[in-house]
């Protein structure tokens, strides 16, 4: 016959693994946002103490070639300007994507509207 010890154990442990569930799920996803950047940092900061210079991720706009991204080192003065540069062409193109989403969402609604007019008049 199973004492009242056994049973509240068995109990404890249910409880204990239930509550485990969400702190699995936060330490998971902590983990998940934390690991990979303090991994980047640490490729830079070892880059940086080899060689002196910063790496720094560019865009490569060829004519004849689809845009591309290229890693070069660069002195740490340098960083602060290229990444302002980076920054502004990167907005610039964001602004014209929200533009077209815009235009695009408009049309969408514009055409909902004329397909809820034609069929509320037939």
């Amino acid at each position: 016959m199973p004492s009242s010890d056994d049973s509240r154990m068995e109990l404890l442990g249910v409880i204990v693994d239930v509550l485990a569930i969400p702190y699995n799920l936060l330490a998971g996803l902590i983990l998940g946002f934390i690991a990979p950047i303090a991994a980047i940092a640490a490729v830079v900061a070892g880059v940086r103490l080899l060689t002196g210079k910063m790496p720094f991720l560019s865009m490569q706009k060829a004519p004849d070639q689809d845009r591309s991204l290229a890693l070069t080192l660069i002195p740490p003065e340098q960083v602060k300007e290229r990444f302002e540069e980076q920054k502004d062409e990167i907005g610039s193109e964001l602004v014209s994507m929200q533009k077209e989403i815009r235009a695009i969402i408009e049309e969408a609604k514009a055409e909902a509207k004329g397909s809820a007019g034609q069929g509320s008049t037939e």
